[in-house]
């Protein structure tokens, strides 16, 4: 499943990627700069693996 949203009124957009066996949670937070960077599957500016490390960053 793919997400996406926006991060710090606009300065970034993110897409989540989630999956993993049955009974084992994974995901993956890919943090862009901009939209266009995002729709052109350019590489992410941050890559998370944890909710805890998004809401770091957003600090």
């Amino acid at each position: 499943m793919k997400r996406r949203g926006t991060l710090q009124d606009g300065a970034f957009v993110y897409r989540t990627t989630v999956g993993g066996a049955a009974g084992s949670d994974e995901i993956q937070i890919e943090v862009f700069r901009s939209i266009e960077e995002m729709e052109n599957n350019a590489s992410p500016y941050r890559v998370f693996t944890s909710l805890e490390d998004l809401l770091d960053f957003n600090e």
